[in-house]
Protein backbone atom coordinates (compact mmCIF):
# COMPACT_ATOMS: atom_id res chain seq x y z
CA UNK A 1 0.00 0.00 0.00
CA UNK A 2 1.34 3.28 -0.74
CA UNK A 3 0.35 6.54 1.57
CA UNK A 4 0.94 10.05 0.11
CA UNK A 5 1.90 12.37 2.98
CA UNK A 6 2.74 16.00 3.45
CA UNK A 7 5.96 16.89 4.90
CA UNK A 8 7.43 20.21 5.72
CA UNK A 9 10.71 21.45 4.80
CA UNK A 10 13.15 23.54 7.46
CA UNK A 11 11.86 26.67 5.42
CA UNK A 12 8.34 25.91 6.08
CA UNK A 13 7.42 25.01 2.72
CA UNK A 14 5.13 21.53 2.24
CA UNK A 15 5.84 19.11 0.02
CA UNK A 16 3.56 16.05 -1.41
CA UNK A 17 5.44 12.84 -1.01
CA UNK A 18 3.04 10.71 -3.60
CA UNK A 19 5.00 7.94 -3.13
CA UNK A 20 8.28 5.50 -1.80
CA UNK A 21 9.68 2.49 -4.11
CA UNK A 22 12.22 0.25 -3.32
CA UNK A 23 14.46 -0.01 -6.20
CA UNK A 24 16.45 -0.98 -8.37
CA UNK A 25 18.97 0.12 -11.29
CA UNK A 26 22.25 -1.42 -13.07
CA UNK A 27 22.44 -3.63 -9.82
CA UNK A 28 22.32 -0.99 -7.13
CA UNK A 29 19.33 -0.61 -4.83
CA UNK A 30 17.73 2.67 -3.87
CA UNK A 31 14.73 3.87 -2.44
CA UNK A 32 13.05 6.42 -4.98
CA UNK A 33 11.14 9.59 -3.27
CA UNK A 34 8.49 10.71 -5.05
CA UNK A 35 7.27 14.33 -4.72
CA UNK A 36 4.37 16.52 -6.78
CA UNK A 37 6.30 19.40 -8.42
CA UNK A 38 3.24 20.50 -9.36
CA UNK A 39 2.21 21.51 -5.65
CA UNK A 40 5.47 23.31 -4.88
CA UNK A 41 4.77 26.98 -5.20
CA UNK A 42 6.74 30.08 -3.67
CA UNK A 43 9.86 28.65 -4.52
CA UNK A 44 9.02 25.16 -3.41
CA UNK A 45 11.81 24.15 -5.69
CA UNK A 46 14.78 25.88 -4.54
CA UNK A 47 14.20 25.47 -0.67
CA UNK A 48 14.14 21.43 -1.84
CA UNK A 49 17.39 21.81 -3.49
CA UNK A 50 18.74 24.03 -0.12
CA UNK A 51 17.70 21.89 2.21
CA UNK A 52 19.76 19.42 0.94
CA UNK A 53 17.92 16.15 2.09
CA UNK A 54 19.45 13.28 3.77
CA UNK A 55 18.24 9.81 3.90
CA UNK A 56 19.14 7.16 6.97
CA UNK A 57 17.18 4.67 8.76
CA UNK A 58 15.44 4.88 12.03
CA UNK A 59 18.50 4.60 13.67
CA UNK A 60 20.14 7.39 11.58
CA UNK A 61 22.73 4.81 9.91
CA UNK A 62 24.25 4.97 6.49
CA UNK A 63 22.95 8.53 6.24
CA UNK A 64 23.63 9.62 2.48
CA UNK A 65 22.55 12.76 0.59
CA UNK A 66 19.65 12.49 -1.63
CA UNK A 67 20.49 12.78 -5.47
CA UNK A 68 17.25 15.06 -6.47
CA UNK A 69 15.83 15.14 -10.71
CA UNK A 70 14.06 17.32 -11.67
CA UNK A 71 12.59 17.51 -15.38
CA UNK A 72 13.68 19.63 -17.65
CA UNK A 73 10.24 20.34 -19.15
CA UNK A 74 8.73 23.20 -17.73
CA UNK A 75 6.25 23.06 -15.09
CA UNK A 76 7.49 19.82 -14.29
CA UNK A 77 5.07 16.98 -12.34
CA UNK A 78 7.48 14.87 -10.68
CA UNK A 79 10.21 15.48 -9.09
CA UNK A 80 12.63 12.34 -7.67
CA UNK A 81 15.23 11.89 -4.94
CA UNK A 82 16.60 8.89 -5.31
CA UNK A 83 18.48 7.36 -1.59
CA UNK A 84 21.22 4.84 -1.65
CA UNK A 85 20.55 1.54 0.05
CA UNK A 86 22.39 -0.93 1.79
CA UNK A 87 22.16 -3.79 -1.11
CA UNK A 88 22.41 -6.29 1.90
CA UNK A 89 18.65 -4.97 2.48
CA UNK A 90 16.97 -5.00 -0.77
CA UNK A 91 14.77 -8.86 0.67
CA UNK A 92 14.08 -7.06 4.00
CA UNK A 93 11.40 -5.51 1.57
CA UNK A 94 10.42 -2.87 4.66
CA UNK A 95 11.73 0.29 5.29
CA UNK A 96 11.28 3.53 7.58
CA UNK A 97 13.51 6.06 5.93
CA UNK A 98 14.42 9.35 7.87
CA UNK A 99 14.51 12.28 6.14
CA UNK A 100 16.87 15.37 7.52
CA UNK A 101 18.28 18.47 6.22
CA UNK A 102 22.25 19.03 5.21
CA UNK A 103 22.36 20.47 8.91
CA UNK A 104 20.27 17.65 10.97
CA UNK A 105 17.00 19.45 10.93
CA UNK A 106 14.34 16.63 11.24
CA UNK A 107 12.39 16.78 7.39
CA UNK A 108 10.14 13.11 8.74
CA UNK A 109 9.73 9.82 8.16
CA UNK A 110 8.38 7.72 5.11
CA UNK A 111 7.63 4.32 4.38
CA UNK A 112 8.60 2.33 1.51
CA UNK A 113 7.38 -1.36 0.63
CA UNK A 114 7.75 -4.06 -1.61
CA UNK A 115 7.72 -8.07 -1.74
CA UNK A 116 10.77 -8.98 -2.83
CA UNK A 117 10.31 -11.87 -5.70
CA UNK A 118 7.61 -10.70 -6.69
CA UNK A 119 8.09 -9.01 -9.96
CA UNK A 120 10.06 -11.29 -11.86
CA UNK A 121 12.15 -10.43 -15.23
CA UNK A 122 9.77 -9.14 -18.08
CA UNK A 123 10.24 -8.03 -21.63
CA UNK A 124 7.33 -5.69 -21.56
CA UNK A 125 5.04 -4.06 -18.72
CA UNK A 126 2.64 -2.29 -18.74
CA UNK A 127 0.88 0.15 -16.27
CA UNK A 128 -2.78 0.29 -15.56
CA UNK A 129 -3.64 3.90 -13.96
CA UNK A 130 -7.11 3.57 -11.76
CA UNK A 131 -10.11 3.41 -13.65
CA UNK A 132 -13.44 4.39 -13.26
CA UNK A 133 -17.20 4.92 -15.39
CA UNK A 134 -17.69 7.46 -18.22
CA UNK A 135 -19.35 8.24 -21.00
CA UNK A 136 -18.64 5.19 -22.47
CA UNK A 137 -18.10 2.56 -19.35
CA UNK A 138 -14.52 2.39 -19.08
CA UNK A 139 -14.02 -0.74 -16.70
CA UNK A 140 -15.28 -2.78 -19.68
CA UNK A 141 -12.53 -1.15 -21.89
CA UNK A 142 -10.10 -2.87 -19.61
CA UNK A 143 -9.92 -6.49 -20.09
CA UNK A 144 -10.30 -6.52 -24.19
CA UNK A 145 -7.72 -3.79 -24.20
CA UNK A 146 -5.17 -6.49 -21.39
CA UNK A 147 -5.90 -9.72 -23.64
CA UNK A 148 -4.86 -7.70 -27.13
CA UNK A 149 -1.46 -6.84 -25.36
CA UNK A 150 -0.87 -10.26 -24.05
CA UNK A 151 -1.99 -11.94 -27.61
CA UNK A 152 0.94 -9.47 -28.71
CA UNK A 153 3.94 -9.84 -26.14
CA UNK A 154 2.79 -7.56 -23.02
CA UNK A 155 4.40 -10.13 -20.44
CA UNK A 156 2.96 -8.32 -17.15
CA UNK A 157 0.47 -5.51 -16.18
CA UNK A 158 1.47 -3.42 -12.87
CA UNK A 159 -2.37 -2.60 -11.79
CA UNK A 160 -3.42 0.54 -9.66
CA UNK A 161 -6.46 1.26 -7.24
CA UNK A 162 -6.88 3.83 -4.33
CA UNK A 163 -9.14 4.90 -1.99
CA UNK A 164 -12.96 4.66 -3.21
CA UNK A 165 -12.06 2.69 -6.04
CA UNK A 166 -15.47 0.42 -6.82
CA UNK A 167 -15.23 -3.53 -5.39
CA UNK A 168 -16.08 -4.17 -9.84
CA UNK A 169 -12.50 -3.35 -10.24
CA UNK A 170 -11.10 -5.85 -8.06
CA UNK A 171 -13.06 -8.30 -9.36
CA UNK A 172 -11.89 -7.47 -12.90
CA UNK A 173 -8.34 -8.09 -11.84
CA UNK A 174 -8.85 -11.01 -9.92
CA UNK A 175 -8.19 -13.44 -12.59
CA UNK A 176 -5.02 -11.67 -13.78
CA UNK A 177 -3.60 -11.51 -10.58
CA UNK A 178 -4.27 -15.23 -10.20
CA UNK A 179 -2.53 -16.36 -13.42
CA UNK A 180 0.55 -14.92 -12.56
CA UNK A 181 -0.29 -11.74 -15.46
CA UNK A 182 -0.82 -8.93 -13.30
CA UNK A 183 0.24 -7.18 -9.77
CA UNK A 184 -1.89 -4.63 -7.62
CA UNK A 185 -0.63 -1.74 -6.16
CA UNK A 186 -2.86 0.39 -3.56
CA UNK A 187 -2.96 4.31 -3.26
CA UNK A 188 -4.15 5.19 0.17
CA UNK A 189 -4.62 8.55 -0.95
CA UNK A 190 -7.14 10.92 0.82
CA UNK A 191 -9.67 12.87 -1.01
CA UNK A 192 -7.60 16.27 0.04
CA UNK A 193 -4.83 15.23 -2.18
CA UNK A 194 -6.56 13.19 -5.31
CA UNK A 195 -8.20 15.87 -7.05
CA UNK A 196 -9.05 15.78 -11.26
CA UNK A 197 -6.63 13.50 -13.00
CA UNK A 198 -3.89 14.47 -10.11
CA UNK A 199 -3.31 10.95 -9.03
CA UNK A 200 -2.11 10.05 -12.51
CA UNK A 201 1.28 11.41 -13.15
CA UNK A 202 1.68 9.96 -9.08
CA UNK A 203 0.66 5.90 -10.28
CA UNK A 204 2.83 6.27 -13.38
CA UNK A 205 6.02 7.45 -11.85
CA UNK A 206 5.17 4.70 -8.53
CA UNK A 207 4.78 2.33 -11.86
CA UNK A 208 8.40 3.42 -13.03
CA UNK A 209 10.29 2.87 -10.31
CA UNK A 210 8.60 -0.59 -9.57
CA UNK A 211 9.14 -1.72 -13.00
CA UNK A 212 13.20 -0.82 -12.60
CA UNK A 213 15.13 -4.03 -12.65
CA UNK A 214 12.48 -5.77 -13.81
CA UNK A 215 11.39 -4.88 -17.49
CA UNK A 216 13.25 -3.83 -20.54
CA UNK A 217 9.96 -1.70 -22.38
CA UNK A 218 7.38 -0.31 -19.98
CA UNK A 219 4.23 1.96 -21.30
CA UNK A 220 3.60 3.84 -18.36
CA UNK A 221 0.63 5.93 -19.55
CA UNK A 222 -1.47 3.99 -22.16
CA UNK A 223 -4.75 4.24 -21.75
CA UNK A 224 -7.61 1.18 -21.71
CA UNK A 225 -8.64 2.99 -25.26
CA UNK A 226 -5.24 3.22 -26.85
CA UNK A 227 -3.68 0.56 -28.78
CA UNK A 228 -0.37 0.30 -30.47
CA UNK A 229 -0.43 -0.90 -34.09
CA UNK A 230 2.76 -1.25 -36.57
CA UNK A 231 2.13 0.96 -39.46
CA UNK A 232 2.01 -1.50 -42.27
CA UNK A 233 -1.70 -2.94 -41.47
CA UNK A 234 -0.47 -5.68 -39.36
CA UNK A 235 -0.90 -6.55 -36.11
CA UNK A 236 0.24 -10.33 -36.04
CA UNK A 237 2.84 -11.62 -33.56
CA UNK A 238 3.90 -10.50 -30.45
CA UNK A 239 5.47 -6.95 -31.71
CA UNK A 240 4.57 -5.19 -28.56
CA UNK A 241 7.76 -7.27 -27.19
CA UNK A 242 9.96 -7.39 -30.44
CA UNK A 243 9.22 -4.12 -32.14
CA UNK A 244 10.59 -1.51 -29.25
CA UNK A 245 14.14 -3.23 -29.79
CA UNK A 246 13.88 -3.68 -33.47
CA UNK A 247 13.88 0.07 -33.47
CA UNK A 248 16.08 0.76 -31.12
CA UNK A 249 18.88 -1.24 -33.25
CA UNK A 250 17.76 0.21 -36.20
CA UNK A 251 18.89 4.08 -34.73
CA UNK A 252 21.67 2.61 -33.42
CA UNK A 253 23.07 1.71 -36.70
CA UNK A 254 21.67 4.69 -38.67
CA UNK A 255 22.58 7.71 -35.61
CA UNK A 256 24.62 5.78 -33.33
CA UNK A 257 22.05 6.78 -30.79
CA UNK A 258 20.95 4.70 -27.97
CA UNK A 259 16.96 4.81 -27.58
CA UNK A 260 15.82 5.64 -23.69
CA UNK A 261 11.63 5.76 -25.23
CA UNK A 262 10.22 5.44 -28.29
CA UNK A 263 7.64 8.16 -29.02
CA UNK A 264 4.18 7.54 -31.23
CA UNK A 265 1.65 9.41 -32.31
CA UNK A 266 -1.98 8.54 -31.59
CA UNK A 267 -4.08 8.59 -34.19
CA UNK A 268 -8.23 9.41 -32.59
CA UNK A 269 -10.91 6.29 -34.23
CA UNK A 270 -14.22 7.96 -33.91
CA UNK A 271 -15.98 5.24 -31.08
CA UNK A 272 -20.33 4.97 -32.26
CA UNK A 273 -21.56 4.34 -28.81
CA UNK A 274 -24.09 1.87 -28.47
CA UNK A 275 -24.58 1.17 -24.86
CA UNK A 276 -26.60 -2.13 -25.42
CA UNK A 277 -23.96 -4.03 -27.37
CA UNK A 278 -21.95 -5.02 -24.72
CA UNK A 279 -20.19 -7.58 -27.30
CA UNK A 280 -18.91 -4.44 -28.79
CA UNK A 281 -15.14 -3.75 -28.79
CA UNK A 282 -12.96 -0.42 -29.19
CA UNK A 283 -10.92 -2.34 -32.21
CA UNK A 284 -14.20 -2.61 -34.05
CA UNK A 285 -13.99 0.74 -34.55
CA UNK A 286 -12.93 1.03 -38.25
CA UNK A 287 -12.93 4.96 -39.48
CA UNK A 288 -10.07 7.23 -38.25
CA UNK A 289 -8.88 10.69 -38.81
CA UNK A 290 -6.17 10.60 -41.57
CA UNK A 291 -3.33 12.49 -39.27
CA UNK A 292 -2.79 12.76 -35.43
CA UNK A 293 -4.64 15.77 -33.57
CA UNK A 294 -3.35 15.09 -29.99
CA UNK A 295 -0.30 14.09 -27.83
CA UNK A 296 1.50 11.44 -28.61
CA UNK A 297 2.42 8.52 -25.73
CA UNK A 298 5.30 6.23 -25.72
CA UNK A 299 7.23 3.51 -24.22
CA UNK A 300 10.18 3.90 -22.35
CA UNK A 301 13.70 1.76 -20.99
CA UNK A 302 12.54 2.62 -17.43
CA UNK A 303 15.96 1.83 -15.87
CA UNK A 304 16.94 5.11 -18.51
CA UNK A 305 14.03 7.21 -17.11
CA UNK A 306 13.87 9.64 -14.33
CA UNK A 307 10.66 10.61 -14.09
CA UNK A 308 7.55 10.37 -16.83
CA UNK A 309 4.20 12.60 -17.05
CA UNK A 310 1.26 11.55 -19.19
CA UNK A 311 2.45 12.12 -22.70
CA UNK A 312 6.70 11.98 -22.58
CA UNK A 313 9.42 11.07 -19.97
CA UNK A 314 12.71 12.49 -19.07
CA UNK A 315 15.36 11.15 -18.65
CA UNK A 316 18.87 12.06 -17.68
CA UNK A 317 21.68 10.03 -19.48
CA UNK A 318 24.54 11.42 -21.04
CA UNK A 319 24.65 12.48 -24.92
CA UNK A 320 24.63 10.13 -27.50
CA UNK A 321 20.57 8.97 -25.66
CA UNK A 322 17.43 9.87 -27.49
CA UNK A 323 13.90 9.49 -27.24
CA UNK A 324 12.87 8.38 -30.34
CA UNK A 325 10.06 10.06 -32.38
CA UNK A 326 8.42 7.44 -34.48
CA UNK A 327 6.67 8.22 -38.03
CA UNK A 328 3.13 7.33 -38.49
CA UNK A 329 4.05 5.12 -41.37
CA UNK A 330 5.85 2.89 -38.93
CA UNK A 331 3.41 2.45 -36.45
CA UNK A 332 0.69 4.77 -34.06
CA UNK A 333 -1.56 4.46 -30.64
CA UNK A 334 -5.32 3.82 -32.53
CA UNK A 335 -6.97 6.29 -29.60
CA UNK A 336 -11.01 5.16 -29.68
CA UNK A 337 -12.95 8.27 -28.56
CA UNK A 338 -16.70 9.93 -28.56
CA UNK A 339 -17.13 12.64 -30.44
CA UNK A 340 -19.66 14.02 -28.26
CA UNK A 341 -16.69 14.23 -25.53
CA UNK A 342 -13.80 14.80 -27.25
CA UNK A 343 -12.72 18.52 -27.68
CA UNK A 344 -9.63 17.49 -29.97
CA UNK A 345 -12.46 17.00 -32.08
CA UNK A 346 -13.48 20.60 -32.65
CA UNK A 347 -10.08 21.27 -33.28
CA UNK A 348 -10.42 19.39 -36.43
CA UNK A 349 -13.14 21.20 -37.83
CA UNK A 350 -10.68 24.27 -38.67
CA UNK A 351 -8.49 22.24 -40.98
CA UNK A 352 -11.43 20.06 -42.48
CA UNK A 353 -10.01 16.94 -41.30
CA UNK A 354 -12.47 13.89 -40.85
CA UNK A 355 -12.59 10.54 -39.37
CA UNK A 356 -13.07 9.48 -42.60
CA UNK A 357 -9.63 7.02 -43.57
CA UNK A 358 -11.55 3.26 -43.78
CA UNK A 359 -8.83 1.50 -40.92
CA UNK A 360 -9.75 -2.23 -40.63
CA UNK A 361 -6.20 -3.68 -39.60
CA UNK A 362 -7.16 -3.93 -35.50
CA UNK A 363 -10.86 -5.60 -36.48
CA UNK A 364 -8.51 -8.96 -37.49
CA UNK A 365 -7.60 -9.36 -33.85
CA UNK A 366 -11.42 -9.22 -32.51
CA UNK A 367 -12.03 -12.80 -32.67
CA UNK A 368 -9.10 -14.09 -30.52
CA UNK A 369 -9.59 -11.19 -27.93
CA UNK A 370 -13.42 -12.43 -27.51
CA UNK A 371 -12.07 -16.30 -27.52
CA UNK A 372 -9.57 -15.02 -24.62
CA UNK A 373 -11.77 -13.08 -22.63
CA UNK A 374 -14.36 -15.85 -22.56
CA UNK A 375 -11.45 -18.74 -21.44
CA UNK A 376 -10.34 -15.49 -18.71
CA UNK A 377 -13.88 -14.81 -16.62
CA UNK A 378 -15.39 -18.18 -18.44
CA UNK A 379 -18.56 -16.78 -19.03
CA UNK A 380 -19.81 -15.12 -22.87
CA UNK A 381 -18.39 -11.47 -22.46
CA UNK A 382 -21.70 -9.50 -22.73
CA UNK A 383 -22.13 -10.87 -19.34
CA UNK A 384 -19.28 -9.96 -17.84
CA UNK A 385 -19.29 -6.76 -19.89
CA UNK A 386 -22.89 -6.00 -18.09
CA UNK A 387 -21.60 -6.09 -14.58
CA UNK A 388 -18.81 -3.98 -15.73
CA UNK A 389 -20.61 -1.16 -16.93
CA UNK A 390 -21.39 -0.31 -13.36
CA UNK A 391 -19.49 1.45 -10.85
CA UNK A 392 -18.47 5.11 -10.01
CA UNK A 393 -19.78 8.12 -12.51
CA UNK A 394 -17.05 9.73 -12.87
CA UNK A 395 -14.40 9.81 -16.06
CA UNK A 396 -11.01 7.94 -16.17
CA UNK A 397 -9.24 8.83 -19.58
CA UNK A 398 -8.15 12.02 -20.23
CA UNK A 399 -9.17 14.31 -21.92
CA UNK A 400 -5.80 15.72 -23.35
Amino acid sequence: MVTPQTLVLPSGHEIVLTSAVPSFQEGNFFMALLFDAKRLKNGGLEAIKKAGIHCSDQEGKNRVPAQMFVPDRKPPWTLALHCPWPQAEAKKGAYDILLDSAHGQKIGTVHAAYKPGLLRRYGTTACINNVWNGVEPTLKLVPPWMEFQLLHGVDHFLVYTQHGTDVSVLDLYEPYIKAGLATRVHFNVSAKLSTGYQTQPWMANDCLYRAKGHTRWLMPTVDADEYFRLGQNDTKGDYLRTFWDQMAKEELVRKNMSVYAITAPRIIFERKINPKDLDHLDISTAYRYPSSCNLPKFVCRPDMVNTTWIHWPSSFMPEGFENYQLDMERGFFAHYRDSPTQPTMAKTKKTGRKPDVLDETLLADIPAVHMALERRFRKPWAEVAAKFTKGSDEAILAAS
